[in-house]
């Protein structure tokens, strides 16, 4: 009985590392923005800041493409699995608006940021 528990319990142990592991690898993924060098910034730094973005809506049916701007606060961050066909999305409130919409991180770009104090230094 002991030795049954010693092997759940080492199993346990390196199953926990290996998530663990892959939890530390995690590359956040970046979001478009207009007011970087590189055109790039994390999202998970735009968390509890107000933000200023375009939002591109594919075309559907016989809707045509279009290009919404707005100003939003950015209150999550939901890390997708591009293996399992989840694309990272950012969780957004839009002004005036009493609920979140997750909207796909690859169809925003970030065009300001409020409060100025946004400190852009890029690695």
């Amino acid at each position: 009985m002991a030795s049954t528990n010693a092997i759940n319990s080492a199993q346990h142990k390196l199953h926990g590392s290996s998530v663990l592991g892959s939890i530390l690898e995690l590359k956040p993924e970046k979001i478009s923005c207009s007011f970087t060098p590189s055109g790039l910034i994390e999202a998970s730094r735009l968390l509890g800041l107000a933000v200023f973005v375009d939002e591109y809506q594919p075309a559907f049916g016989s809707h045509p493409a279009e290009i919404f701007s707005y100003r939003c606060e950015v209150t999550g961050v939901l890390v997708g699995s591009q293996a399992l066909g989840r694309a990272s999305q950012l969780s957004l409130r839009v002004d005036g608006a009493d609920r979140d919409e997750l909207v796909p991180i690859s169809y925003l770009t970030v065009r300001a940021v409020e409060p100025s104090n946004l400190v852009v230094n890029e690695a």
